[in-house]
């Protein structure tokens, strides 16, 4: 794939999805922020509105999640990298769907990065054998 490897591919969408759980973080700290500035004076809010306060913060926690599952190589981080791909990809058309007439040239570039984050999830990746491995397949014992 160009020259570049799957595990260079997956760790650098690790960062990707670390860049969105940063941003993830800010933008719902600005929203809670702003809900709690704006209904101050009023003694109770509804129940609506705390959970829209909530799910930003709880993206953060899953970008972060998935970037730090991700940057370690566990071995559960192709099922978190196709997740939180998904997750990218869903968000990007969600928030840029009000455009479609004029879509413009970022949003194509951040889909088309997000899905070839989502491809290089999805092959499977394995570790070649090293040579001095005993075990190898090149071994004629």
């Amino acid at each position: 794939m160009f020259g570049i490897s799957l595990r260079v591919l997956r760790i650098y969408m690790g960062g990707v999805f670390a860049f969105a759980s940063f941003m993830s973080l800010l933008g719902g700290t600005w929203v809670i922020l702003t809900t709690f500035q704006i209904q101050r004076h009023k003694a109770f809010l509804h129940p609506s509105v705390l959970i829209l306060d909530a799910v930003l913060p709880a993206t953060a926690v899953f970008f972060c999640v998935a970037g730090w599952i991700v940057w370690k190589e566990r071995p559960r981080a192709r099922g978190w990298g196709i997740a939180a791909c998904l997750a990218l990809i869903l968000q990007t058309m969600l928030t840029g769907s009000h455009c479609w007439r004029s879509v413009p040239v970022a949003m194509c570039v951040m889909v088309a990065v997000k899905v070839t984050g989502l491809a290089a999830f999805l092959r499977h990746y394995e570790m070649e054998p090293e040579a001095d491995d005993p075990t190898s397949e090149d071994d004629p014992s």
